[in-house]
């Protein structure tokens, strides 16, 4: 199983500006290599720059 929350509009200070930002963890229970890990992340990195 994998589970993903997005929550928006949510302040954030990152690297000392509030610029915006995400934060993010993927967690997993079993199954998830390096390479798969590698593939959701930019995904997920993907919409959230274009939201």
């Amino acid at each position: 199983y994998v589970m993903i929350v997005l929550k928006g509009s949510v302040p954030i200070a990152f690297g000392g500006t509030e610029q915006p930002a995400a934060y993010g963890e993927l967690v997993s229970i079993g199954g998830l290599g390096g390479d798969v890990n590698k593939k959701l992340s930019a995904a997920i990195a993907e919409i959230l720059e274009t939201k």
